[in-house]
């Protein structure tokens, strides 16, 4: 009886003085898989940074226009605030604006040909928006944009944004648009 808890315990050790590591095969399997992952996985995560700085950016800018009209009544190049022209009886011509640093828009300055002063109570975004040269971009290299006259879903909207990064711009709307709608 003794003998065989024995002989038991002795196969059992032998069992495990056999190979219990990995192959080297095995090792290099694992690392090709786990490479394969990571060369899907970067570029999608940076694509998704990309995206959600250029949406954290078009919120602000919504909020930098609210404060402009607040404080003067107006929108940008002294448009009424907070209405799509389209959507106005009678209807009038919108605009769209890609240069959002221009004096006329008010966001970052002001020459007083739209917005008087006191009531002007910028810059209502940051400086720090602006590249070294002076320009709102995008993460993908192209001009954040506000249009008056925006189209989804058959309805006009106001609104400003970035055209993603197809870099597809003015009135060809797709679907890699990240806009915010500021008024209807």
């Amino acid at each position: 009886m003794y003998s065989d808890i024995f002989t038991g315990m002795i196969k059992k050790k032998k069992r495990f003085n056999g190979n219990g590591g990995f192959t080297l095969v095995e090792l290099l399997i694992v690392i090709a898989i786990v490479a394969i992952l990571a060369g899907v996985a970067i570029p999608t995560y940076g694509k998704y940074v990309r995206r959600s700085k250029a949406v954290a950016v078009v919120s602000s800018l919504k909020d930098a226009l609210k404060a402009l009209a607040i404080d003067t009544n107006k929108w940008p190049a002294g448009k009424e605030p907070f209405v799509c022209p389209k959507n106005l009886i009678p209807s009038q011509n919108g605009g769209e604006y890609l240069d959002l640093t221009a004096d006329d828009i008010g966001i970052f300055n002001n020459n007083g040909s739209v917005f008087t002063l006191p009531e002007w109570q910028g810059p209502y975004l940051p400086v720090y928006y602006l590249d070294s040269s002076g320009k709102f971009l995008d993460p993908w290299g192209t001009p954040y944009f506000m249009d008056y006259d925006y189209k989804i879903n058959g309805e006009w909207y106001a609104v400003v944004g970035s055209y993603g990064p197809n870099k597809q711009g003015l009135n060809l709307y797709d679907s890699d648009d990240i806009v915010v709608v500021v008024g209807r």
